[in-house]
C-alpha cells in the first residue's frame, strides 16, 4: 500500500506517473533548432543546472530551455531530469532537410499584376520527391481547385501585397520537410488618366493632353501620335479621341477627350458688298451681321478707324474696300468685304455741250 507521502509527491511532481513524455515540436533536421518540452516531467532544477542532456552531442545538442540543435544525421537520446532526479528520455533522429522548392514562373519574384488582370496559379518545383503544400500569409492552408493546400491563384480585385508560402513534404522517411519558399504577389493600382474636352473652330487645330500615369509613362492616342502625352489634331467634325496611359508598372487605363468642332460664322454687310455715295462729304454707315463682335479695317476720310454701325465719311473720288471680321460666341471668326465708291454725279446737257442759235 502506497504511503500518504507518496501520493503527496505524486500530486506535486507527477513525473512519478507513467504519463510523462517528451514532446518534440516538429522534425529534427541538420542545422535547425527544434523546441522540446515535457509538461508532465516535473519541475526542472534551478539555473545554471539544466534538466536537458543529449547522449550524443555530435548528433544533437540541447540547451537549458529545451532548444535542440541538429548537428549531423543520426540518433541521440534526449533526457529530462527534474529537480527530484527523476528522468524521462526519448530517442530523436536527426534527418537531412528536403530541398527548398524553387519558384517556377517567368519574370522572377515578386510576382506583379495590375488590378483586374487575369492571374495564373502559382507554381513551384523541387528535385526532391514529395508533396508541395501551400499556405496563406497567416499560416492557414490555401484553398484552390486542387483542394486545401493546393497552389493558389492570386486575386487581383484590389491593390496590395499578399505573401504565399510553400514547403515540400518529402516522400522519403529519412528527410524532414523543406524550408519555406516565400512568394510575394503585388497587385498594382491602375493609373487614373486625366484629359479634358475642348472645342475648336472649323478648320482649326487644337492640342490634346493626357496625364496621370506618372513618371516613365506612355500614352497612345487613337488616330494620333503614339507614346506622346500631347497631340495636335485638326478634326473636320466633332470627334472623340481615346487615350491609353501605361504606367511604369505596365498597368493601363483609358480616358476620352471630345473635340467639338464649331462652324464659322457667315458674315455679310447690310446694303450689299458694293455701295456708292456722292463725293460731296456725304457719310455712310457700314454694318456687319452674322456674329457677335465686329472689327473693320479701312479708314475714313480723316484717317480714323471705322466702327460697326456708325456713320463716317469715306475718302473722296476713290473706291475703298473695307473688310469686316465677325467673331461669334464660340470665338470663331470669318470676314466679309464691301467696296465703297465716293464720286461726283455725272451731269449732261440736252442738245450737247456746244449749241448755236440765231441772233434775234
Amino acid at each position: 500500500m502506497k504511503s500518504k507521502a507518496f501520493w503527496i509527491l505524486l500530486i506535486l511532481f507527477p513525473v512519478f506517473s507513467n504519463a510523462q513524455s517528451i514532446l518534440v515540436n516538429g522534425c529534427v533536421s541538420v542545422g535547425d533548432t527544434t523546441l522540446l518540452s515535457c509538461p508532465s516531467c516535473g519541475t526542472p532544477p534551478s539555473s545554471p543546472f539544466s534538466a536537458w542532456t543529449s547522449s550524443n552531442t555530435s548528433i544533437a545538442s540541447i540547451d537549458i530551455d529545451g532548444n535542440l540543435f541538429g548537428i549531423s544525421t543520426g540518433t541521440a537520446t534526449i533526457t529530462f531530469t527534474n529537480v527530484l532526479g527523476v528522468s524521462t528520455s526519448t530517442t530523436i533522429t536527426v534527418r537531412t532537410k528536403a530541398q527548398t522548392p524553387t519558384f517556377n514562373g517567368s519574370g522572377g519574384l515578386p510576382i506583379e499584376y495590375c488590378i483586374g488582370q487575369t492571374a495564373i496559379s502559382l507554381s513551384a518545383n523541387s528535385v526532391t520527391l514529395g508533396n508541395l503544400i501551400w499556405y496563406n500569409e497567416d499560416g492557414s492552408l490555401t484553398t484552390s481547385l486542387l483542394g486545401s493546400g493546393g497552389a493558389p491563384t492570386p486575386l487581383t480585385v484590389s491593390s496590395g501585397t499578399t505573401t504565399y508560402k510553400v514547403i515540400l513534404s518529402p516522400f522519403a522517411s529519412n528527410l524532414c520537410p523543406s524550408d519555406t519558399l516565400i512568394i510575394p504577389v503585388i497587385v498594382n493600382p491602375n493609373p487614373v488618366i486625366i484629359t479634358s474636352n475642348v472645342s475648336v473652330c472649323s478648320g482649326g487645330s487644337v492640342m490634346l493632353s493626357a496625364s496621370g500615369a506618372g513618371l516613365g509613362a506612355t500614352y497612345d492616342w487613337n488616330g494620333g501620335i503614339p507614346n506622346n502625352s500631347n497631340i495636335t489634331v485638326t478634326p473636320l467634325i466633332t470627334t472623340t479621341y481615346d487615350v491609353t496611359g501605361t504606367d511604369a508598372n505596365g498597368c493601363q487605363s483609358t480616358a476620352s477627350a471630345t473635340v467639338t468642332v464649331n462652324a464659322l460664322p457667315i458674315i455679310s454687310v447690310v446694303d450689299g458688298a458694293s455701295q456708292t455715295i456722292c463725293d460731296d462729304g456725304s457719310s455712310i454707315t457700314l454694318t456687319g451681321t452674322g456674329a457677335s463682335i465686329y472689327s473693320w479695317s479701312g479708314l475714313d476720310a480723316s484717317g480714323n478707324a471705322i466702327t460697326n454701325g456708325a456713320s463716317f465719311v469715306p475718302p473722296g473720288s476713290t473706291t475703298t474696300t473695307y473688310t469686316v471680321t465677325g467673331t461669334d460666341g464660340n470665338g470663331c471668326s470669318s470676314s466679309g468685304t464691301v467696296d465703297v465708291t465716293a464720286a461726283l454725279p455725272s451731269i449732261s446737257v440736252v442738245g450737247g455741250s456746244s449749241q448755236t442759235v440765231c441772233d434775234g
